[in-house]
């Protein structure tokens, strides 16, 4: 993806920064020792789609949990520039038998505003989920304007973020 100087000043980014493997491990690695710590149970991994998968997998795998993935589709990009659609969520119905008195870790690799993980978080309240924890690697402090109480942010950043698993 291509960004101009001027889409990362209008969506309040204050530079280019690249993403690690090892720093993703890291934050994996944070994430799992708080649920730990706190001595949380988890029943189900809900992985935003597209960047939440990767992380979800990691984290799965650390604590022997199933992943299902939600998909999200808010920015495009045409012309060099990203443009904001309309928030279109897929939750599946087949998804509540899963969901239905469950603790639900919902993961994606970054928070901007919020309205991605809100959005599933309303979706997974109204499958009669037991409870939710929202976790991100990162959190936009410039962009975040939601209500939501995330349960552990890896890092707060200004930057707009080049994750290993994008293209350069």
């Amino acid at each position: 993806m291509m960004i101009k100087n001027n889409d990362l000043i209008n969506y309040g980014f204050t530079g280019i920064r690249k993403i690690s493997w090892s720093k993703i491990e890291l934050l994996c690695n944070k994430i799992v020792s708080e649920l730990k710590k706190k001595k949380i149970k988890i029943d189900l991994i809900i992985a935003i789609s597209r960047g939440g998968l990767i992380p979800s997998v990691i984290i799965s795998h650390k604590i022997n949990k199933f992943v299902l993935p939600i998909v999200s589709n808010r920015y495009s990009v045409a012309n060099n520039r990203i443009k904001i659609k309309n928030q279109i969520l897929i939750i599946p119905k087949e998804y509540k038998k899963y969901i239905e008195d469950n603790n639900i870790l919902i993961i994606d690799d970054i928070v901007g505003e919020g309205k991605t993980i809100e959005g599933i978080v309303n979706g997974i309240k109204k499958m009669k989920s037991n409870k939710i924890y929202t976790v991100s690697l990162f959190k936009n402090i410039n962009r975040f304007k939601s209500n939501i109480n995330l349960f552990y942010v890896g890092e707060n950043v200004k930057k707009y973020l080049v994750f290993p698993w994008e293209k350069k």
